[in-house]
């Protein structure tokens, strides 16, 4: 899957970035369809296992191919405008977006931001801070995806990279609250 638009290492520099306490994750098997299934949890299906959770992922996949194909154009602009948005593998919007009607494509950013109008949620995306000695278990907010609409819905993923950074792992989080700014997170590291 597309790797988020910064890695942790780069969130020093940005200062509206936050700082949350993770409370519980929620695993997700990882089969190709782990941002998929993390989705159909958040939305009121957490007791999903199984086949029932497949079909659900699933599901919320050929939607959000169908809201792609409908709304083609709006989709493929923003990408262009953003081509970090597009996943390293493919050489198109198009190829991403066909390869996504294969049940075991991973999805990325630009699904996530598909995704968020979709389901008409916001969806913040986090990456568990370097621990240190002492330290709570923290997160970084790393990219949040706002739906069309105003809501105070949110759907919270930890993203959890893999192969360098090229690649990742997303399970849901639950219970996850904002502790304090990433500017106050980084002047304590410092004065460590």
């Amino acid at each position: 899957m597309t790797s988020p638009m910064f890695s942790i290492a780069q969130t020093r520099s940005m200062p509206l970035c936050n700082m949350f306490v993770l409370d519980e994750v929620v695993s997700i098997r990882g089969d190709g369809r782990c941002l998929f299934r993390a989705l159909a949890r958040a939305v009121g299906r957490e007791t999903l296992t199984g086949t029932a959770e497949t079909q659900a992922a699933d599901r919320i996949r050929r939607e959000l191919v169908d809201k792609f194909e409908a709304e083609r154009e709006k989709w493929k602009e923003r990408g262009r405008l953003a081509p970090i948005h597009m996943d390293w593998r493919y050489t198109s919007i198009d190829a991403e977006m066909e390869a996504m009607k294969k049940s075991t494509a991973e999805g990325g950013t630009l699904q996530l931001m598909i995704a968020a109008e979709l389901l008409n949620f916001d969806i913040g995306l986090y990456q568990r801070c370097p621990k240190r000695k002492g330290s709570l278990n923290t997160l970084a907010e790393i990219d949040v995806f706002p739906c069309a609409g105003q809501t105070n819905r949110r759907i919270h993923l930890l993203y959890v990279p893999t192969r360098g950074g090229r690649e990742g792992h997303y399970n849901l989080l639950k219970k996850c609250q904002k502790q304090r700014s990433m500017n106050d997170f980084f002047k304590q590291s410092s004065s460590s």
